[in-house]
């Protein structure tokens, strides 16, 4: 499967650096914007970083920063998947490589 950052069309912010994480997939829930609450996320040599809430603590925004095209990011012991404002256990690992910037 392959997801996206999903971004308001009014936003100008790079999809990597704004600090909600909401992804959309084209095979998952009719490309309906997504988001995750409290989790996990690894980047590429670093330490593992708790996030709670649905938003990238600042640890977690300045590692987003930094990522280029290939790089892989884990998000993973996702506590909850948020769709529609509706909560699910459905989804508790994925790998999102990152395709453009």
């Amino acid at each position: 499967m392959s997801f996206s950052f999903a971004q308001s069309q009014s936003s100008k912010k790079n999809q990597l650096t704004t600090n909600k994480l909401t992804l959309k997939c084209a095979a998952l829930f009719k490309n309906k914007p997504f988001d995750f609450e409290n989790f996990k996320i690894k980047f590429k040599d670093y330490a593992t970083i708790p996030v709670s809430g649905s938003s990238l603590n600042a640890k977690s925004y300045s590692l987003a920063k930094k990522l280029n095209v290939g790089d892989y990011v884990t998000i993973f012991q996702i506590e909850n998947r948020i769709l529609n404002g509706r909560k699910s256990h459905e989804h508790k690992t994925l790998i999102i490589k990152i395709v453009t910037l």
